[in-house]
């Protein structure tokens, strides 16, 4: 299963999910639509993405200040979709797990579940 990401305010593509690489995470940083792993569904709110292959216009705002924290905003509308947190080094609901430093809204953007074609 692949997701992509659009905004709702102006439908511009956030992210992307690839063959080789699945960018959209659960809180437990498992990629989301994996039905064989466990979850504790502590965020139901908002979904995570892996911070290894984030796209080049949110590393730059990462790397702008300097690997802490600050939202994201959709570079089409500039509406805010998400944030990051590099600092606080959050646990899940259950204890057991880090969060993904990276998380976008789902109230702001549209989740699209993709089927193994495309």
């Amino acid at each position: 299963m692949f997701y992509r990401i659009k905004c709702r305010k102006c439908r511009k593509l956030i992210v992307e999910d690839s063959h080789d690489q699945k960018l959209i995470l659960t809180c437990h940083g498992i990629p989301l639509g994996n039905t064989i792993a466990q979850d504790c569904s502590s965020e139901d709110s908002v979904v995570y993405l892996n911070d290894d292959y984030l796209p080049s216009w949110i590393k730059d705002k990462i790397e702008e200040v300097n690997w802490t924290k600050s939202r994201i905003n959709c570079p089409g509308c500039d509406c805010r979709i998400g944030a990051f947190d590099f600092v606080s080094g959050t646990k899940c609901n259950c204890k057991t797990h880090m969060l993904p430093a990276t998380h976008i809204i789902k109230s702001k953007v549209d989740l699209i579940k993709l089927n193994e074609e495309g």
